[in-house]
């Protein structure tokens, strides 16, 4: 049993996150917070920031040995697949301006930072952003 939002009245909710006991309800207290609706709260801005974190620790990096080793520009290669038209693909996921900058902190040799330099150049980073980071 919930409460209803508008009238304060126990009801059953036809849904897991019914708010209001009717549809009268409902529009009423719609017309009374016209903002109220449709803001996230902070525990909805926690939830969902946490949520994203998860996602990008169980997201599979590749070994720090063989971060240079792949082709210029993706950052990872995934198997090749087959799309709906059963056309062979590569998935490939682009670096940003902060993983570029990351990997410059981490280049242990003039080689590594010559292959991470090219891969830079090659980029889909704006002018200002590839001379930021090469320079």
């Amino acid at each position: 049993m919930k409460e209803c939002l508008e009238c304060r009245t126990e009801f059953e909710p036809k849904r897991d996150f019914g708010k209001f006991c009717s549809d009268k309800c409902r529009v009423k207290w719609h017309r009374k917070n016209p903002n109220k609706g449709n803001t996230l709260d902070k525990v909805q801005v926690q939830v969902l920031y946490n949520t994203m974190l998860d996602l990008l620790s169980s997201f599979k990096y590749p070994p720090s040995n063989e971060k240079f080793k792949e082709s210029v520009n993706p950052v990872f290669k995934y198997p090749i697949t087959k799309n709906y038209f059963g056309q062979e693909s590569k998935i490939t996921i682009r670096r940003t301006f902060e993983n570029y900058q990351q990997l410059r902190k981490e280049c242990e040799n003039e080689e590594d930072w010559l292959m991470l330099k090219e891969e830079i150049l090659n980029s889909d980073l704006s002018i200002k952003q590839i001379t930021l980071l090469t320079s």
